[in-house]
């Protein structure tokens, strides 16, 4: 069943939002865009995916300004945003792994890693079955 489009209103104030909240909306406003464009959804196709408590659709306004944080939205909407997307709520709210401090050398890391097709547990058994085979070698009586 297809619902007529929310008429928004366009001179609504909008209350502002804090730094944090805007720092943290952006940062999920990004992983939900990220997250529907993986899958070839437009907004509109967002919306028929998450409805509201009353049964009807978000606008594509709603999510428009959720995307961009410059609106929030009740954390019930973000349960529903992960249930769609097919991910853990945890995953869309969670801490954001860019702002994880990586050094050079670890970044280094993990692009050999990638380059030589590994997967992360399979490099680490390699590694660590190297450093087995070193140590016995450098060790006669292990």
């Amino acid at each position: 069943m297809t619902w007529p489009p929310r008429v928004v209103d366009l001179y609504k104030k909008w209350p502002p939002l804090h730094r944090e909240q805007r720092e943290w909306g952006m940062v999920v406003g990004r992983r939900v865009r990220k997250l529907r464009q993986a899958r070839g959804w437009t907004l509109d196709g967002l919306s028929e995916h998450v409805h509201r408590p009353d049964g009807r659709r978000y606008s594509v306004t709603t999510f428009s300004r959720l995307e961009r944080g410059s609106a929030g939205s009740p954390l019930y909407v973000y349960l529903q945003l992960a249930d769609a997307l097919g991910i853990a709520p945890g995953r869309l709210l969670g801490e954001d792994e860019a702002l994880l401090e990586v050094s050079a050398a670890e970044m280094m890391l993990l692009a050999t890693v990638r380059e030589l097709g590994f997967a992360p547990h399979e490099a680490l058994a390699q590694l660590l079955q190297a450093r087995s085979t070193a140590m016995r070698s450098s060790n006669p009586s292990m």
